[in-house]
């Protein structure tokens, strides 16, 4: 599936889910890749979520729903420079670290994640490794025993000024890299 211009909006009573059991691509832009703007909408029953190899520049989350990105394969590019998700209001979680992005320059292949005012970023109990966080909104854990790893491996700095808490789950909060 092909965006070719705009975003996608996940609208409705009932979360939607795109994908499923067959693998598909969701790419945002034509022959090369473009921000991907995904908007969810409050007051859904469930939680929507996108199972596919999604490709885009820079991904960002907004509106005020519960997102699940639970797909692999999942780039962010060019690599030439670094790649960032963005948590603007909502909640944002990974069905696992092999659906957290890839993509931006050096080795580690990391992206940052910046989670703005009332954004949430949610472990969902998984052990996840990005390249950095930065920010003033929430990251939780809503179940089990999560690791957040921040591999600053680019000698990058970055600031997060808002709350990491414990929700449901515990969470472990490991630095690695030459970044601050």
């Amino acid at each position: 599936l092909r965006i070719v211009n705009g975003g996608l909006i996940m609208n409705g009573n009932t979360a939607p889910v795109i994908g499923g059991t067959t693998a598909f691509t969701l790419r945002f832009g034509t022959t090369s890749t473009t921000d991907a703007y995904v908007y969810v909408r409050e007051g859904q029953s469930g939680i929507s979520t996108i199972t596919a190899s999604i490709q885009a520049n820079d991904f960002i989350k907004f509106g005020a729903g519960n997102l699940l990105i639970n797909g692999t394969n999942n780039v962010l590019a060019p690599t030439t420079a670094l790649r960032t998700v963005y948590v603007q209001e909502g909640i944002l979680r990974f069905g696992s670290d092999a659906a957290v992005f890839t993509g931006g320059t050096g080795t580690n292949g990391r992206v940052n994640l910046m989670v703005n005012d009332t954004g949430t970023f949610d472990l969902n109990g998984q052990s996840i490794t990005l390249g950095s966080l930065s920010g003033t909104g929430f990251v939780t854990n809503s179940s089990g025993s999560s690791t957040l790893t921040l591999d600053t491996g680019l000698n990058q700095t970055q600031s997060f000024t808002g709350m990491i808490q414990e929700g449901a789950g515990t969470i472990a909060l490991v630095k690695s890299g030459v970044g601050t």
